[in-house]
């Protein structure tokens, strides 16, 4: 379960509260994201909700385009990262996939407004993330 904690942390511990006009998200510059909400369900558990801190998720992550990759940012991470295999733009939402440690997440953010959410799934478990983005 903490592993794939560990690979929803990397990708979706990025969300901060966004400011954005009504420009779009700059790919061509990385992207700081900030955890707001996490839900975890398990078949046998049930659900529990929290903060990146309650599930030990990092609080911020960095989207790279140009490398295609997610990682934990901030002076006592882990530095998790993890490969973006798949990255679409439909319409204004930015989309990402991909699998780490033989787990799936994926992630959407809509350009307008940086609003965020990610998934992570494996054997028995998925984790849903609520967050925002913003170019940095």
């Amino acid at each position: 379960m903490f592993k794939i904690i560990g690979t929803i942390l990397l990708v979706l511990s990025f969300l901060v509260p966004a400011h954005f006009a009504n420009a779009e998200l700059d790919t061509s510059s990385p992207l700081l994201c900030s955890v707001i909400n996490v839900a975890e369900f398990t078949l046998d558990e049930g659900c529990f909700e929290g903060t990146a801190d309650s599930f030990d998720l990092p609080q911020f992550v960095m989207i790279d385009f140009q490398n295609n990759t997610i990682s934990e940012v901030g002076e006592n991470t882990k530095k998790r990262k993890s490969t973006i295999n798949n990255l679409k733009r439909i319409d204004t939402k930015l989309i990402m996939q991909g699998i780490e440690n033989g787990r799936s997440w994926s992630v959407i953010i809509e350009e307008k407004t940086g609003k965020m959410s990610a998934t992570a799934s494996d054997e028995g478990v998925g984790f849903v993330v609520l967050g925002a983005c913003t170019a940095l």
